[in-house]
């Protein structure tokens, strides 16, 4: 495994670790009006009290090369094999330079999702979190973090993905608050497990920025526990 920058101690490891939770804990997981009391992620504190995220705090270059053998990569792929057998179901690598641009971790998240577009990773993907994150549902930004991140995990069945100009992105409704976006915000920021349940876009709607619709009985994509409060029912 080929570094990708310069080493971190132990200490600051610790320390940005400890912020990411207590950003989670303090936000995330708490409940939202424009979720209809949901957090961010239901799932959230489940995954930080199970301890189901990996977390690896790095120094790595924007402009890495992401080689099969260089530490970013190699750092995915061994996440990949150990979420096969039940394993971490997040992996969060951290940088933790804050002045690391936004713009260059959003490049980054981009050519990574095409590296893991093919092969052994296909089933995974990619999205980023910075302290200058702009994506927003409403008046709540939803990846703030204290730090530059990537989060990765296993695609949702049947998301939606295409390739654009040699790179995969997500397929986004063009309504800048559409369930879509809603959704996306949500669960790029929630682990996943094979056997825990995701609230499907297919089961909820967005009636408007502030509030949900019901369209059908909620379900849950995968089979296992619902989230502990569902979104009001339309009036």
């Amino acid at each position: 495994m080929t570094p990708s920058g310069p080493s971190v101690t132990d200490e600051c490891r610790q320390a940005v670790i400890a912020a990411v939770l207590k950003w989670s804990e303090d936000f995330i997981e708490q409940p939202h009006e424009i979720f209809g009391g949901l957090p961010i992620c239901p799932f959230a504190r489940s995954a930080r009290l199970r301890r189901t995220i990996r977390f690896e705090v790095r120094a790595f270059s924007m402009a890495d090369p992401l080689e099969a053998d260089g530490e970013l990569l190699s750092l995915v792929t061994q996440f990949v094999e150990q979420a096969k057998h039940d394993g971490p179901e997040t992996l969060f690598v951290i940088h933790p330079d804050r002045a690391q641009r936004l713009q260059d971790l959003e490049a980054f998240v981009r050519r990574l999702n095409a590296r893991m577009a093919d092969g052994s990773l296909r089933a995974f993907q990619a999205f980023e979190a910075h302290p200058d994150s702009q994506l927003r549902v409403g008046d709540v930004y939803t990846r703030r973090s204290p730090f530059p991140e990537t989060r990765s995990r296993r695609r949702p069945a049947g998301a939606p993905h295409e390739r654009e100009e040699g790179r995969l992105v997500l397929r986004e409704s063009p309504t800048t608050h559409s369930v879509d976006r809603t959704m996306d915000s949500a669960t790029a920021l929630c682990p996943r497990s094979r056997d825990r349940a995701m609230v499907s876009r297919e089961n909820w709607t967005c009636r408007h920025a502030n509030g949900w619709s019901r369209q059908r009985t909620p379900l849950c994509a995968g089979g296992g526990a619902k989230p502990d409060q569902a979104p009001p029912r339309a009036q």
